[in-house]
């Protein structure tokens, strides 16, 4: 009896070591399902290694799956966690810099730990230490059955202190040359930055100027000092952009004019980096439109860049406007600008309207006058410029930000055809102001796929708005699927959305939606006519009197795209694209409505 009770009380105590022992090993059981059994090795491996990857994150570094066991469409894993790792801020030994890259709270994750210790390391090479290094060691600060507490102990070595001392381009001029170290940024005796040399390809290939330039030697010396050399190729960033086209004249029989677009843009490296831009449009046979840009980049090598605009506008047979505008801008860092400057406009009205308030006339309906003021407009301007766009002809990943207030006066004089009554009313000297907005974010989705988002839009408001002060929309550069410069606004925004399918460096295809929000608000004038007794007869008066015109539309346009770049005739744009607003009666959208936008880029 004493012997069975013995074999009992044996055989319970290995089933509880047994027991125990499974217990230690496996704690957990983990679950993966799948929809059918049909499970390749490949897709196995990651979800593993997903799991594995997942748990280590959360403190469990010794986390490992001991077995596998798969019934049906379950998978189960018999794993061993062991204790959670929990780790204190970073404390750095021999730092010179009392503000280093940390974390604020206690971590789990080793992987916080490694990048704070590379920012580090990047830190001080950014601050002419190119040799700087970390060592790494751990101190238990506290260890429990469940948990242990590490303090991280990191101890700098920063190493030697390098200035640059000379950048070689090669295959440019000395004059480009000098252009090219203000794009990247690197002087004689500063001190030396790895990341503005890592940076430097990338900012002259994206430049209008180079292109291919690569770093061919980082020489380092006894004397501390480093020597760049980049290879460097000029690239061809004149280019002629349009289309020409002849049609009848409207006022004169049986003769033709010349219609069209066409842009001149003329870029210098070996002049210190000028660019000219010239562009003339005649889309409509009584209207015209030049744009001439000047710009001086790195004014007296320094980081100021000056700009100079000069827009005359033709607007059919009801007025001229010329606007003149100065800029300056002062580059804050490769990718950041600040912007000022100060602009003047004067519109006159060409109409030629001989109202007489006084005038007798038969009965008439009110008509619409196209009312325009003469005025000149003063305003000074401020803005913010972001740019970090990869690719100045085909973006596929960055951000264009550019944002700009004006403020100022307009000063509104005499015009003919306005009734001395009603111009007595105006205020002749009052308070304008804009703002516009352009946002363009490039977004790689994949290898070849680019999303697009953009914002652009622009809003001015004064007490004496007429059509001379308006923004034209519509077209290939604003929104596609529209007569060019279609509309008249005194806010809109224009939404973009776009996916680019890219062929090849240059070339893709895409598909767009380019949806508007246009207020359209000015003053308007009316003639009338109205009774009055003369010599006991009835005679009708012609007056004039003003109104506030203010409507919203809302247009949107889509389509399709394409851009292919040709070796030897440039960058072949065409965009083929159906337009809607809620202006039009028609619910669907009219597809003999179709709007081919084309344009071609050539560079030289």
């Amino acid at each position: 009896m004493k012997l069975i009770f013995l074999w009992i009380n044996l055989s319970l105590l290995c089933f509880y070591v047994f027991s125990q022992g499974i217990i230690l090993v496996y704690p957990q059981n983990e679950y993966v399902h799948f929809s059918k059994i049909t499970i390749d090795t490949l897709t196995l491996n990651k979800k593993l290694n997903s799991i594995i990857t997942q748990q280590q994150e959360k403190g469990f570094l010794e986390y490992s799956i001991d077995s596998i066991y798969l019934h049906k469409d379950t998978l189960k894993l018999y794993t061993w966690r062991g204790k959670q790792y929990l780790f204190l801020p970073i404390k750095y030994i021999n730092a010179s810099h009392k503000s280093l890259p940390n974390y604020e709270k206690n971590t789990f994750n080793p992987k916080r730990i490694q990048a704070s210790i590379e920012k580090t390391i990047a830190f001080y090479m950014q601050k002419g230490y190119p040799f700087a290094k970390c060592n790494i060691t751990y101190q238990i600060r506290e260890s429990h059955t469940q948990y242990i507490i590490y303090e991280p102990m990191v101890e700098i070595d920063i190493g030697q202190k390098y200035v640059f001392d000379s950048i070689t381009f090669k295959g440019i001029s000395p004059n480009a040359s000098r252009l090219a170290q203000n794009i990247i940024d690197i002087h004689s005796k500063d001190v030396f930055n790895q990341k503005k040399v890592d940076n430097a390809v990338k900012l002259l290939n994206n430049s209008p100027y180079f292109e291919q330039c690569t770093i061919k030697e980082l020489r380092f010396t006894k004397q501390k000092t480093a020597h760049v050399f980049i290879e460097t190729k000029k690239k061809k960033s004149n280019y002629i952009d349009g289309i020409l086209g002849v049609a009848p004249s409207n006022t004169q029989q049986e003769k033709t004019q010349v219609t069209g677009n066409l842009k001149l843009s003329i870029v210098n490296p070996d002049w210190g980096g000028k660019i000219l831009n010239i562009q003339w449009d005649k889309l409509v046979s009584s209207s015209q439109n030049l744009e001439v840009l000047f710009k001086q980049p790195y004014l007296f090598q320094s980081p100021i860049d000056v700009q100079f605009n000069l827009t005359i506008q033709k607007q059919d047979t009801t007025f001229l406007r010329r606007d003149i505008q100065g800029k300056a801008g002062y580059r804050l860092s490769a990718s950041w600008a600040l912007q000022g400057g100060a602009y003047n406009r004067n519109s006159y009205s060409t109409l030629r309207n001989n109202f007489k308030r006084d005038t007798l006339s038969t009965p008439l309906l009110p008509r619409t006058q196209n009312l325009m003021f003469n005025f000149k407009q003063t305003l000074y301007s401020v803005g913010i410029r972001h740019f970090t766009v990869n690719n100045l002809y085909a973006p596929q990943k960055g951000l264009d930000l550019n944002i700009e207030l004006y403020a100022g006066y307009k000063n509104i004089s005499k015009t003919q055809g306005i009734d001395a009554k009603i111009f007595e009313t105006v205020e002749k000297k009052s308070f304008i102001y804009s703002a516009q907005v352009r946002c363009w974010q490039y977004v790689r989705l994949k290898p070849r796929q680019v999303g697009v988002l953009g914002f652009n839009g622009s809003t001015t408001g004064n007490p004496y708005l007429t059509v001379n002060d308006l923004y034209r929309i519509g077209g290939l550069k604003t929104l596609r699927g529209f007569n060019e410069l279609s509309y008249f606004a005194s806010t809109y925004l224009i939404s973009t959305l776009e996916y680019r399918y890219f062929l090849e460096e240059l070339s893709f295809v895409s598909l767009f939606v380019d949806y508007a929000w246009v207020q359209e608000k000015y003053k308007i004038a009316f003639l009338g006519t109205r009774e009055v007794i003369v010599n006991s007869q009835v005679k009708y008066q012609t007056y004039q009197y003003i109104q506030e015109k203010n409507k919203w539309n809302n247009p949107v346009g889509f389509g399709v795209g394409m851009q292919l770049f040709m070796e030897k005739a440039g960058i072949l744009s065409l965009a083929i694209a159906l337009g809607k607003d809620t202006q039009q009666s028609a619910t669907n959208v009219n597809i003999r409505q179709l709007k081919l936008h084309f344009g071609i880029l050539t560079r030289f």
